[in-house]
């Protein structure tokens, strides 16, 4: 697909109307007008999207990855101390050894 729009595209700059529009100046003058007119409306919304972002109080994208490993972290110590309670509660319900009675001494 892309080759086949890069054929069409290459066909079309090559023609003559492409070349005509390309050196009429008044056309050129507007597309650089509207092009430079997007790239600062783009930069206008983003300064008015991260004015807007800033009063709303959120998060930074950083703030929110240095909790995403801080979480990390405590979910691995959480699974952690899990494991060792599930090894000593196993040890707890093992059968113990019955001890023997110790033997009285002769003194009894």
């Amino acid at each position: 697909m892309e080759n086949r729009f890069a054929r069409i595209f290459g066909t079309l700059l090559q023609s003559d109307v492409a070349t005509r529009l390309v050196q009429n100046e008044a056309l050129m003058n507007a597309l650089m007008k509207a092009f430079s007119m997007s790239v600062e409306l783009r930069h206008l919304i983003d300064q008015r999207l991260r004015a807007v972002v800033q009063g709303l109080d959120l998060a930074k994208a950083s703030e929110v990855e240095a909790l995403r490993e801080e979480l990390a972290d405590l979910q691995a110590q959480v699974e952690a101390l899990e494991e060792r309670l599930a090894e000593r509660e196993e040890v707890a319900q093992r059968p113990r050894p019955r001890r023997r009675p110790a033997s009285r001494s002769a003194e009894d």
